[in-house]
């Protein structure tokens, strides 16, 4: 017997092309038309509801007369007793979601792509408030010419009453937590889908559940987009974090304003001629700089690979020894208990023979004599046969062994010959490269940046429009510890020589708060002032700050974050990127080799804000005398977090110490602007945890050289 066949409001349902828990949607046709419809049918406990029914009616005829570009447009709106429906044209369109699952889409294609959503969605927003409630990629897709279609605006998502609500990754704080949908909801939306298409990720790890997902967006927890899109423009950075805020109030006032940031970043050129220099020759090398760097830069990566190679061929080496002489080493202590046992028995026996009344026995009866004697002879020959055993044992496998180790270090020997033949010409061109860079340099001092290699070189960070210096300070060492026979507290001594290998780039300031919001976006500061050392930050902020900034600047991160705990950190050394100096590196930086007891004078409040001079506030970086070393606040103003745990310290030399494994809390050097003269000396201690912020801490970042 032949199905039956349904139709609604003319429309005949040819098949059902997916059921969800608001609606089921079908495949329709009308006669006489050729054109294939899509049927979209509310369950039935919308259309019973009295209060759904009135806003569906009005939402949806709203949306009938007034399309927008954007908006899958609207054939027909049924609206009757016992079915809402709305009816539109069958498009072949995927998810949005697909365009950036293979990599990230580029700047101005996601503007183009969303400029209509966002216009669409702020006209409903502010003419008609109507909310699209829904916003995901299977509700936003695209065609084959990638233009983009919006589906089910008009439907009225809000349904709360209603005791349902579909969990999704790209619902609001709110949509998830208070079942409530508002304008700020669907821009929250609009923000997320933007950020997954900058970055071609979630702003968390690709294995985080959905349900963990909920409560990073309440707490604020997401990544910032400068964790993937590492060369991203501040002020539209901070756009996207204030649209994904688990506060609807903070966030933009529409979607424009961040498609207005989006194209504020892409028209944006950064300053160039801020050295005093003809900027075409500035420019010209600017760019030669660039192109031998990009060179040093793989040359180093080769340099490396072949170290790596020729380590490895040594560690190979060495293995294979070791083993030839495992193998001898078993066979001593395979023959070891056999000799052992065989020289007991013979030294038992000569003992025996000693005796007083075994000597007696043996004057009175040859016989019994001549028995000793025997068995001395069979017992010496047991024990000169293992021994002999043992010898040929171990001469036998010297001799097999004898090819394999004159193999082995042939094949070393090749293989080194081969690699240093690889390497030599490598070092040569990374030497010739470099040469010519300091020539080029020679132009203006800043412009071989990170390369150079003078001590007191300055190198400038720039993030965007935000500009700082970096210095480069020697390598030496210095007496750590507070050198007072007295009054010295007891975590400051024993006053020991710390000794430091490499010369290391040193931020000329504390973090300001416009360089932290260049790079994560935010800006957590008590008090705000751009100039200002950014405060609230917990040890972990600092740590997320330095590898984002890392990545940013095309380095390797130095901090390795355990992805299932991210309280977890540990330090990659052989990395380039920036980092937390050490409590030592701290130190000594502060001293800047001199004997002042605050960094740069005896005078406290010409280098310092303290509790005496501050107001109880931080202030601007720099406003105060720097040290020897050109580097200023590092007395006061904001504690500044380092690398170590909090331990005691040494009482012999050390050299390049990083502290304990593991300690009560991290420590933090230099005082702020609410300590008093105490804790502002170069010497003075502090901890906290590691996850605690204040508004007097902050922190200074450095890097070791290329």
């Amino acid at each position: 017997m032949a199905k039956k066949e349904v139709k609604i409001a003319g429309y005949t349902l040819k098949k059902s092309l997916g059921k969800g828990e608001s609606s089921e949607t079908f495949l329709a046709v009308r006669e006489g038309d050729e054109t294939e419809y899509v049927l979209k049918k509310l369950q039935n406990d919308f259309v019973t509801n009295a209060a759904y029914r009135k806003l569906f009616k009005s939402q949806s005829q709203v949306v009938l007369d007034y399309p927008q570009d954007i908006v899958v447009p609207i054939k027909k709106v049924v609206f009757s007793e016992d079915c809402l429906a709305i009816i539109y044209p069958r498009i072949k369109a995927k998810p949005i979601s697909d365009l950036w699952k293979k990599e990230a889409l580029p700047l101005s294609r996601v503007i183009e792509l969303f400029r209509p959503l966002a216009d669409a969605l702020d006209y409903y927003h502010s003419e008609h408030f109507i909310i699209h409630g829904a916003l995901h990629p299977e509700n936003l897709k695209y065609d084959e010419e990638e233009r983009l279609y919006l589906l089910d605006m008009g439907l009225c998502k809000d349904a709360s009453w209603m005791d349902y609500f579909e969990l999704s990754f790209y619902k609001s704080p709110e949509q998830l937590k208070d079942r409530r949908n508002t304008p700020e909801s669907d821009r929250y939306c609009f923000a997320l889908l933007v950020y997954c298409a900058l970055a071609g990720s979630f702003p968390w790890g690709k294995k985080t559940p959905l349900e963990t997902t909920v409560e990073l967006k309440v707490q604020d927890k997401l990544q910032p987009l400068s964790s993937y899109v590492y060369t991203i423009d501040s002020d539209l950075l901070e756009g996207v974090n204030l649209m994904l805020s688990s506060n609807p109030e903070e966030r933009l006032q529409s979607c424009a304003e961040l498609i207005s940031l989006m194209d504020e970043a892409l028209r944006r050129q950064e300053e160039t001629d801020e050295l005093g220099i003809d900027p075409e020759v500035l420019a010209k090398a600017q760019q030669d700089v660039g192109q031998i760097d990009r060179q040093l830069s793989l040359l180093e990566r080769k340099i490396s690979g072949l170290e790596k190679r020729m380590k490895q061929a040594q560690t190979n080496r060495d293995s294979t020894l070791e083993r030839m002489d495992n193998r001898i080493n078993s066979i001593q202590s395979r023959f070891s208990n056999d000799r052992i046992e065989a020289e007991k028995r013979l030294n038992a026996h000569k003992e025996q023979q000693q005796e007083w009344g075994n000597r007696l026995k043996f004057f009175f009866s040859k016989k019994l004599a001549d028995e000793a004697a025997e068995k001395t002879i069979r017992l010496e020959e047991k024990w000169v046969s293992v021994g002999q055993e043992l010898e040929e044992a171990i001469e036998k496998e010297q001799a097999r062994t004898i090819e394999e180790r004159e193999k082995c270090h042939s094949d070393y020997q090749k293989t080194m010959a081969r690699l240093m033949s690889s390497l030599e010409p490598v070092r040569t061109k990374y030497r010739e490269l470099e040469e010519e860079m300091f020539e080029v340099g020679e132009l203006h001092p800043r412009l071989l940046g990170f390369r150079a290699k003078k001590q007191f070189s300055l190198a400038t960070l720039r993030v965007g429009s935000v500009t700082n210096d970096m210095i480069l300070l020697p390598k030496g060492s210095f007496s750590m510890g507070d050198e007072r026979l007295e009054g010295a507290e007891s975590d400051e001594v024993p006053v020991h020589i710390v000794q430091f290998k490499r010369a290391l780039w040193w931020l000329a300031t504390p973090v300001t708060q416009e360089l932290y919001r260049a790079v994560i976006g935010s800006n957590p500061s008590a008090m705000k002032n751009p100039k200002n050392p950014v405060e609230m930050i917990t040890w972990f902020d600092a740590i997320q700050f330095c590898n984002i900034l890392s990545l940013r600047e095309n380095l390797q991160p130095v901090y390795v974050v355990d992805e299932q705990d991210d309280t977890k950190v540990s330090w990659n050394r052989n990395a380039s990127g920036f980092r937390l100096p050490t409590e030592a590196e701290w130190e000594y930086a502060a001293r800047a080799g001199s004997p002042f007891p605050f960094s740069g004078s005896e005078n406290l409040s010409k280098v310092a804000w303290s509790s005496e001079n501050s107001g109880g506030h931080p202030h601007a970086v720099a406003q105060k005398e720097p040290n020897a070393w050109k580097l200023y606040d590092m007395s006061g103003n904001v504690w500044e977090w380092c690398w170590d745990w909090r331990g005691f310290y040494s009482d012999g030399e050390e050299q390049d110490p990083v502290g304990p494994k593991e300690g009560s809390g991290r420590v933090y050097r230099g005082g702020s602007c609410l300590a008093n003269e105490k804790l502002l000396r170069v010497h003075s201690r502090g901890f906290e945890h590691p996850n605690t912020p204040s508004d007097a801490t902050g922190f200074r970042i450095v890097r070791d050289p290329r």
